[in-house]
């Protein structure tokens, strides 16, 4: 099983984080939908906000990146969730 298809096995119904590095910062959000699409290209859809200040940063760069959370990381996905939080 390729690291993909093994994470995607280990994603039920979780929470991730998603950032993007903009110049000197690191944006991020929590979001709970986020979903295999394809393992053949490796392919994930996530839902954003279309008018977010996220969503323009990601449009802009080419890379990103997906940390997907266990039960006990939840003082994680509380801070990447906090309202006015970069």
């Amino acid at each position: 099983m390729s690291e993909f298809t093994e994470a995607m096995a280990q994603l039920a119904a979780g929470v991730s984080v998603i950032t993007v590095r903009d110049g000197r910062d690191d944006i991020g959000t929590t979001v709970t939908t986020f979903t295999s699409l394809s393992l053949d290209p490796p392919l994930v859809m996530v839902s954003i906000a279309a008018a977010s200040y996220l969503n323009e940063v990601l449009l802009r760069h080419d890379r990103w990146a997906a940390t997907l959370l266990s039960g006990g990381q939840a003082a994680i996905a509380s801070r990447f969730a906090t309202p006015g939080r970069p």
